[in-house]
């Protein structure tokens, strides 16, 4: 609707603002609750699911879920720890929406992965889809608008040539394969 969702990464700041592709200016700003929004997505309800936090900076980590139009809060989930959400997407048939879940301190795998829900679940998913191994985390998640296969970007420690792994949409591994240093989104074409 000739909006521009932006999200500010601010420690500081509670709100993503919208700017109008027409008038070329900042029409709105819109509360979420939670700190530092970093990433959005907009599900088939037109409903915008919103990542937040900055954990290196002492803000929990959330997503939040919540109607544009309305400004309304529908949901919001909080993370603990030195977990970070980033890169939500969604399906082909923006149902279910899929995150990163990265957590920096190499002693812990905990809540490390790509992670899944459905748009109407209630509570967090506690596992992951895809776990990563130990001392490994995905840096970007794309997912096929065609047939919804899914995409990982593992940046094996940003010194050496990326990996992509290839997974059905039912979490089957199908490919994988090298790419430059870290591989941090997908296109589809």
């Amino acid at each position: 609707e000739n909006k521009i969702f932006i999200c500010p990464w601010d420690v500081n700041c509670s709100y993503v603002y919208v700017f109008d592709i027409n008038s070329q200016n900042i029409s709105d700003s819109i509360f979420i609750g939670k700190n530092a929004p970093g990433y959005l997505a907009l599900d088939k309800d037109k409903n915008l699911w919103v990542t937040s936090g900055n954990p290196t900076k002492g803000v929990a980590a959330a997503i939040t879920k919540l109607n544009p139009k309305t400004e309304q809060i529908l949901q919001s989930f909080s993370f603990n720890g030195n977990t970070e959400i980033i890169k939500p997407c969604l399906n082909p048939s923006k149902d279910t929406i899929y995150f990163l879940a990265v957590n920096y301190n190499a002693t812990n795998n905990d809540y490390n992965g790509l992670y899944r829900m459905n748009i109407e679940a209630n509570t967090a998913p506690s596992e992951a889809f895809v776990k990563s191994k130990a001392l490994q985390y995905f840096w970007s998640v794309g997912i096929n608008p065609y047939n919804g296969n899914i995409y990982l970007g593992d940046p094996r420690g940003w010194i050496q040539s990326g990996q992509v792994i290839e997974f059905s949409p039912s979490g089957q591994e199908i490919n994988r394969f090298n790419v430059g240093i870290g591989p941090g989104d997908f296109y589809f074409d």
